[in-house]
């Protein structure tokens, strides 16, 4: 039998983890919404055409063609609109991992919402073109939501066994 104190440390241990994994997601996503915002159309457009070559890929293939088609399309207005959302995902979660960080329950169901949020569209994404990339974070998404959704459960049923008649909210043993 796991005792109260081992429960609360492997808590603390896996909101910890996932707490590091939002970080280190939000800290790729700002940087890279960062570098989106200070692109121009052309500078894109240019600078795949250098790495193809550099990557020494056929310039008649399809997929080179295809994404030279679209990259071609990007107005700089788009281009902003992109940086933008892609900041603003930074942002949710920075929010999310430091609000994991500090033990606070909102985080926890923030993460439970968004992160169930993008499960449909990962699971289409991985039947539309399956990689190992793709896989791997379906997986760990939809572990970190039934993790949480766990402890979230875990939590309540012990303070409603704690306080007969009484609410979850009752109990004052973690704030926020």
């Amino acid at each position: 039998m796991i005792s109260k104190s081992q429960d609360r440390h492997h808590r603390s241990l896996g909101l910890s983890v996932i707490g590091g994994y939002k970080l280190a997601k939000a800290v790729a996503l700002l940087i890279g919404g960062g570098v989106v915002l200070r692109l121009k159309p052309n500078d894109i457009l240019v600078g795949v055409i250098r790495l193809a070559a550099r990557l020494r890929f056929d310039p008649e293939d399809e997929l080179f063609r295809s994404a030279i088609a679209r990259l071609s399309g990007l107005s700089e207005k788009r281009l902003e609109v992109i940086g933008a959302g892609i900041l603003f995902y930074g942002l949710l979660y920075s929010i999310e991992g430091v609000g994991l960080f500090l033990q606070k329950r909102w985080a926890e169901y923030l993460v439970v919402v968004t992160t169930s949020l993008l499960i449909p569209l990962e699971v289409y994404e991985v039947f539309k073109k399956a990689g190992p990339l793709r896989i791997t974070v379906l997986l760990a998404n939809v572990a970190i939501v039934a993790y949480l959704i766990g402890a979230i459960r875990s939590d309540m049923s012990r303070r409603t066994q704690r306080e007969p008649g009484g609410t979850p909210s009752d109990c004052k043993d973690r704030p926020g």
